[in-house]
This record gives C-alpha cells, sequence and structure tokens, in this order.
C-alpha cells in the first residue's frame, strides 16, 4: 500500500515524517510546495532515503493539483501533512482515497479565522465581535479605547499579529503585511489571497488542548499551559509550555477540554488530529483563540511523546485515517517543561549563545542559533526550544526551578570600544592570532560557532557578510568598516587572503 504525504516547500521535517509513514508499513511519495531554491536541496534530502517524490510549481499546493496525483497512485491509503495551508488539498485527496477525514469544508471553515469566529458567535460558543479592518465600527470603537487582537485570516507562526487599542496600533500592522513576502520567505502562501481581520480581546490565561479524534470521540486529549505570552514585533511569542498545566486549575484546564470538544463537534471536526488554543479567564468563561487541523508544532509533538512513553501521535493519525483503532495511551509517566527562546529584536545582532550550566540535562532541545543571524519581525520563529521532563508528584516545584532562570541565554555584538581586528573568513588558527582583542568578522557564508569561535565571541562587534572573495569584496569589507577604528586585517584562507591585502592598502 501506498500514502501521500504533502510537504509545504521542501520542509526539512520531509524525512522524518517518510520514515513515519514506512514504518507504518506504508510506502510513501512525497509531494511538496515549490521551495525557494526550487527544490534542489528537497531532492537531495528524498534521494538519500529513495523515496519517490515530486515539485510543485506552486508555491502552495492547490486542491486539484493533489486530488489529481492522490487518484494517479496506484494503492493509496491516505494523503497527510502537518501544514495548515495544506490541510484542505489534504481532505480533499482523501474523500477521493476513501481516507476517514473530515471534509474540505470543515477544513476550510477551522482555518478561516473570520469566518471561524462568526460561526461560534452564531452558535453561542463566543461573545467576541470579528471586523475586517474596512468596518467603520471597529474604527469607532477602537478610537472608543477598545482592545484588540490583529491577525491575518489565514495564518501561521503568529504572522502579523499584534494588539491595538487605537487604529495607530493597526497601521505598522497592515503596513507589513501590505509589503508581502520578504525574499525566500517560507510564509509566501500566506500574503496571497489573504487580509487582516480584528476581533475583540480576551483577557486569560491560555492553554492548548491537543486532540486525537475519530468518529467524533476523543481518543486522546494532552493540554499544556502557556508559560508567558509576549506581544512585540508584530507578533506574539510563547515563552513555554507546560504540561500538566500549572497557570490555571486542574478544574479550569478540564473546563477548557470540555469547551475545546464541543468547538470540534460544532464544526464537524470529527477525526483527525487538533491543536485547539483555548484562554481562560478568572470567571471561568472560555474561548476559542484558533484551532489547527494538525499535530502541534515545534517541540509540544515531543512533550507528548515523552509524557505518554514513546507514543506517536503521528501514527494515531494514520491509524485514523485507514480506519484502524486508536489505542488507549494509558496514564502520563512524567510532567514535561518546554523554554521556548528569542533574541532581542532591538538592533543587536545575535554573535552566539550559551546554555545555563545550572540547569539538568533537557531530554530533547532544538536550538538554532546562527552567528550574525538577522532579525525577525512579525512573525513568531523560535531559535531555541528546550522541554525536561518532571516528576508529577514534584511537577509544579520542578516546573519553578527551570523557569526561575532560562537556560537558552543569547550572546550580543559587543559595542566597539577601540581599534578592531577585522577577520575575512576565519578559521580557529586566525582567532588564535590575536587575543584580547575585539573582532569584526567578514564572511561567505554562516560563521560556525566551533569551540575556537566561542572563545572570542564576546568580544565580536559585529558579523558581516560577502557574496564571494572577488574584487567586489573590498568595497563591501570597506563598507562594514565604516568609521570603525581598525587594528589589524586578518585573512583564513587564501581565497580571502587578497582581498585582505587590499583592504590594508586602503586603510592605509
Amino acid at each position: 500500500m501506498r500514502a501521500m504525504l504533502l510537504m509545504r516547500r521542501g520542509a526539512a521535517l520531509a524525512p522524518a515524517l517518510a520514515t513515519a509513514i514506512r514504518d507504518k508499513g506504508f510506502e510513501p511519495f512525497v509531494l511538496s510546495s515549490r521551495p525557494a531554491d526550487g527544490g534542489a536541496r528537497f531532492h537531495k534530502m528524498m534521494d538519500a532515503i529513495g523515496v519517490e517524490h515530486a515539485v510543485s510549481p506552486n508555491v502552495g499546493l492547490t486542491v486539484d493539483e493533489v486530488a489529481e496525483r492522490a487518484g494517479a497512485i496506484a494503492d493509496c491509503a491516505f494523503a497527510l501533512s502537518v501544514a495548515d495551508s495544506q490541510r484542505v488539498p489534504m481532505a480533499a485527496a482523501n474523500r477521493v482515497l476513501g481516507a476517514h477525514d473530515i471534509s474540505p469544508a470543515a477544513a476550510t471553515l477551522a482555518l478561516d479565522k473570520h469566518l471561524l469566529r462568526t460561526k461560534l458567535q452564531s452558535c453561542g460558543l463566543s461573545r467576541l465581535d470579528p471586523y475586517r479592518l474596512g468596518d467603520p465600527e471597529l474604527r469607532a470603537r477602537l478610537d472608543a479605547g477598545e482592545k484588540f487582537i490583529i491577525k491575518p485570516r489565514r495564518g501561521v507562526s503568529s504572522l502579523c499579529v499584534g494588539i491595538a487599542r487605537s487604529w495607530a496600533d493597526v497601521v505598522p500592522l497592515a503596513a507589513a503585511f501590505d509589503r508581502g513576502p520578504g525574499e525566500a520567505d517560507i510564509l509566501e502562501e500566506y500574503f496571497a489571497g489573504n487580509e487582516l481581520v480584528a476581533e475583540t480581546f480576551f483577557d486569560g490565561e491560555e492553554l492548548s488542548i491537543d486532540v486525537v479524534r475519530q468518529s467524533g470521540v476523543n481518543r486522546i486529549t494532552v493540554a499544556h499551559g502557556k508559560a508567558g505570552l509576549e506581544f512585540r514585533d508584530g507578533t506574539v511569542l510563547e515563552l513555554g509550555h507546560v504540561s500538566p498545566p500549572v497557570n490555571v486549575t486542574d478544574a479550569q484546564t478540564a473546563l477548557a477540554t470540555e469547551f475545546a470538544t464541543s468547538v470540534l463537534d460544532t464544526l464537524e471536526l470529527t477525526d483527525g488530529c487538533y491543536h485547539v488554543e483555548v484562554r481562560v479567564n478568572d470567571r471561568d468563561e472560555c474561548e476559542l483563540i484558533e484551532i489547527n487541523p494538525r499535530v502541534p508544532g515545534h517541540l509540544l509533538w515531543d512533550s507528548i511523546r515523552l509524557q505518554y512513553a514513546n507514543r506517536s501521535i503521528i501514527d494515531d493519525w494514520m491509524d485514523v485515517l485507514t480506519g484502524t483503532e486508536v489505542g488507549d495511551p494509558g496514564e502520563p509517566v512524567c510532567g514535561t517543561y518546554m523554554e521556548v527562546s528569542y533574541p532581542a529584536n532591538d538592533g543587536r545582532q545575535v554573535v552566539g549563545v550559551r546554555l545555563n550550566p545550572h540547569h539538568p540535562a533537557p531530554a530533547v532541545d532544538s536550538i538554532d542559533v546562527t552567528p550574525g543571524m538577522p532579525e525577525i519581525s512579525y512573525r513568531e520563529e523560535p531559535a531555541a526550544e528546550v522541554v525536561w521532563t518532571t516528576d508529577r508528584a514534584r511537577h509544579p516545584e520542578q516546573v519553578a526551578a527551570l523557569m526561575a532562570q532560562p537556560y537558552t541565554q543569547f550572546v550580543y555584538a559587543k559595542p566597539v570600544s577601540g581599534p578592531v581586528t577585522v577577520a575575512l573568513q576565519p578559521t580557529a588558527a586566525t582567532y588564535g592570532e590575536a587575543s584580547d582583542v575585539d573582532w569584526l568578522i567578514v564572511n561567505q557564508g554562516d560563521v560556525e560557532a566551533t569551540p575556537a569561535y566561542e572563545q572570542i565571541m564576546d568580544r565580536v562587534t559585529g558579523i558581516h557578510h560577502v557574496d564571494d572573495w572577488s574584487d567586489t569584496a573590498v568595497a563591501a569589507v570597506l563598507g562594514a568598516i565604516g568609521d570603525t577604528p581598525v587594528a589589524q586585517v586578518l585573512a583564513g584562507t587564501p581565497e580571502a587572503a587578497a582581498v585582505a591585502e587590499a583592504v590594508r592598502a586602503k586603510l592605509g
């Protein structure tokens, strides 16, 4: 039997998901929407594990092309995707294949935040008022000082999400959204055929309820409390996740779970995996924030796996799709705390990261910090995620101890305080040529965080990049130096040596 895996823009998760499908006894065919590089990296990943695959010419997969592909695969049992933007094509393909899934219409409603809020309000499941930005009533209520949340109708990663207390708060979010995607932007598809909308703000503690549903019955339900939310840089940042939650009472967790189930029932989201975000206030009133009709993102997947003795909810979802009864998960064997970290987006350049030695070793971590990485605004894109397990009998106190200090500590470029050593394409030997000096690094490609680099990263004043070490790099290096006083110019490779010599000559 075969299965079709849909991937968004050649995502690096493709090999792991293809392997999971194989481990369930299905041979995958993987269809990716068009990556920024045209598919070169994706083809290489898939060829490495011997999986049949194809790349769509479109940035976003369409219902028609996915259904056509699905119908052409002999003995294809189901289609699967972990991306919100592919959930409607997945549902349409599963309708063709006869797999156990929700309707494309149900998926469409769940993913359109404006239609979703309107539906919930009409069913008595929401007190919040939805608006399109052009609605004059929204402007009047903002002018009166009411608080609203602004967000795209369709969106992920908290793209262009912010709190508005006046129309002036809406303007920068709208301008950022209107500018559209950046170069090679992974979220490019969310800027087309989309718009920002608004709804009244609901104060309360936030939880996520992850549910595996089969024939309208919750087979697995796991709650995580949000360990802090921060609205900044045109997005909302989730600072951590705790399971079981400690930011609400057990009774409120049960209430939020019951409310999430009512919403799923009302929307006919009967089969599949759902990541449901809910807020509960001090009057025990619940409001839906959003529904993602998929498995949770980031390391929440691992949090569930750790709590339930290596349970895979991707495997559970495949059981749902094939009509195989989802087994009882049993009792959780531990609790979890997940720290999520983002660099300060205040103009300082990140030059490295340190890990707090006073924390115990995490069970799982994903730290993606490249020295000199660019600032990211208007979306939630963590640079580090770390998960620890806890003893459920001591869960609250262990979580409190882990939260007392951050584990992931970003190192930022230091201000220039004197003459710097300019290092072009430095190596470990280059760093050893000078001690107790400040560094300005110019590199072709990423700077690797080697042990030698980590010894000097506290003294890095900036990291700049060039396309190559041809003659044109001389002007780029001089531009990076600007008015900074220079003690010496070093080159770590023969390719950079000629540029270093030319820069020395220009500096006199």
